[in-house]
């Protein structure tokens, strides 16, 4: 009796045990954090307690189409954010010769250092080792005040759209919900708004060479080590320098150990002012003004209206290169359509298609090649009819070489393998033409193709030529790595001879 008591109690807990065990798995496994990822896809990416990648949801139409066909092959965090990064990187949402801004927002209540840190370090190092520009920018967010009325946008940029459209009543949400993250931040330093403006709570700012520092509160308490003499901190002398110049945005601050100084270079109201103030007394050093040649006061257009309006332009196509220069106020975008490269340059500001140039593309390699049919269908069209004489396909110059007998002429054609253009055309009075009529009649090269492709079994005709003294057509066939030659009896379709190399 105890005995069963004993097995009993052993049975109890070891069901107890896996019931805990699978409570635990299960509790790892469910999703747990959340972040949203903007560049101008906006996406909302879920991981569970191990980090891994439970799901990934777009939140915009082009996170829509940015996500259409993506496969998540390994659901470990960092392997999926390099993916993602990757295709925005050849999907031309991050693009070389220009600053890139991705904005990671996390839940406050979900947000901890070292998750954050990890997205962080995975987007930076690869776009380090890509040699690409860019700025991290974290911020943390509340669902208070959320606004299910904007459900095509994430928390984070409609956050941001919102401070922009506070300071100035003439722009809407559907103004700035489509266009990119760096236009918007374009946008409010045309309006003299700081990052310090525009981002408030847990907020971080990674930028190229892996350099972090927070917006909020920047290191205001660094001491000279020698004497343990207190600087001014940041937040100083940027107040010193803003006031001295009446305003503006600050595009530089650097602090130089060796001079004990501050470098500021700030932009307002058409000017570039750079300051140096020495970073334990206040005083400033040096200061400089001049015009600056980028300034314009109106509203660019942004990527996106600018990369719509050159396709458009084109008829489709994939954009290669995108590059904004600041210099000429335009947008320089190349596209490559149907064997083609096409440069634009388009106004930033207008919109206006400033130049337009096409020219062939030699690397335009088609998939697919037209194939035997086609390419003699274009000869016979192009001539007016007539007998295949030859036929054979330059792999070298991927080109199908037609010779062709019409009406007492000889004709030899060059058709490109893949676009079907002809390439080159002649004709020659054929010396041996009679205009006679012969008693017998071929088969013709079809069926003399035909009955070839039967005898080897499949393949890919690769030579053709008629043989009129002979009477017989000679066919070459490609089928399995080996390569088979036939004669055929033009008149009787007979296979006089059949060799395999």
């Amino acid at each position: 009796m105890n005995n069963n008591k004993k097995k009993l109690g052993l049975i109890v807990g070891i069901s107890g045990m896996i019931f805990i065990a699978i409570l635990v798995v299960a509790y790892l496994q469910w999703p747990a954090h959340q972040f949203m990822l903007d560049v101008n896809p906006s996406l909302e990416i879920t991981t569970n307690r191990l980090e891994r990648i439970t799901s990934i949801k777009a939140l915009n139409e082009d996170g829509r189409e940015f996500l259409e066909g993506f496969e998540i092959k390994d659901r470990d965090l960092e392997v999926v954010i390099n993916d993602l990064v990757d295709r925005m990187i050849l999907t031309g949402h991050i693009i070389g010769g220009q600053d890139n801004v991705v904005m990671i927002t996390v839940k406050n209540e979900d947000l901890t250092e070292t998750y954050v840190e990890k997205v962080n370090q995975a987007i930076a190092a690869f776009l380090e080792n890509k040699q690409l520009e860019y700025m991290i920018l974290n911020q943390g967010r509340s669902d208070e005040g959320d606004n299910d009325d904007h459900l095509e946008i994430s928390k984070g940029k409609l956050a941001l759209i919102q401070k922009l459209i506070d300071r100035n009543e003439n722009l809407t949400f559907d103004d700035l919900a489509e266009i990119s993250l760096q236009d918007l931040l374009n946008i409010a330093e045309q309006m003299n708004l700081s990052l310090q403006d525009l981002f408030h709570g847990f907020t971080r700012m990674v930028q190229k060479d892996y350099v972090e520092q927070d917006i909020d509160s920047q290191d205001n308490e660094t001491t000279n080590e020698s004497n343990n003499v207190e600087v001014i901190g940041r937040d100083k002398a940027i107040e010193i320098a803003l006031e001295k110049v009446g305003g503006g945005v600050v595009k530089e601050f650097e602090y130089d150990r060796d001079d004990r100084e501050y470098e500021i270079e700030i932009y307002f109201d058409g000017y570039k002012y750079e300051l140096e103030i020495d970073a334990y007394t206040g005083e400033i050093k040096e200061f400089e003004r001049e015009r600056d040649e980028n300034y314009f006061s109106g509203k660019v257009i942004g990527r996106d209206k600018a990369i719509k309006i050159a396709l458009e332009k084109v008829g489709g196509g994939v954009v290669k290169e995108f590059e904004y220069d600041r210099d000429d106020r335009e947008y320089e975008i190349e596209i490559y359509f149907d064997g083609y490269e096409y440069e634009l340059e388009i106004d930033a500001y207008t919109g206006e298609i400033k130049e337009f140039e096409r020219e062939r593309d030699e690397n335009y390699f088609p998939s697919k090649v037209i194939g035997r049919d086609k390419a003699i269908k274009i000869g016979l069209e192009k001539v007016g009819g007539g007998v295949v004489k030859e036929f054979e396909y330059d792999r070298d110059d991927r080109e199908y070489e037609i010779e062709i007998y019409f009406d007492g002429y000889e004709y030899e054609l060059e058709i490109d393998a893949y676009t079907g253009e002809i390439k080159e055309f002649e004709r020659q009075r054929d010396d041996d033409y009679s205009s006679s009529p012969t008693s017998r009649t071929t088969i013709g090269s079809d069926k003399a193709i035909a009955i070839a492709l039967k005898r080897v079994g499949g393949g890919t005709v690769i030579e053709f030529k008629y043989d009129q003294d002979d009477g017989e057509y000679e066919i070459e066939i490609k089928y399995n790595g080996r390569e088979y030659e036939l004669e055929i009896d033009a008149y009787t379709g007979k296979i006089l001879e059949f060799e395999i190399d």
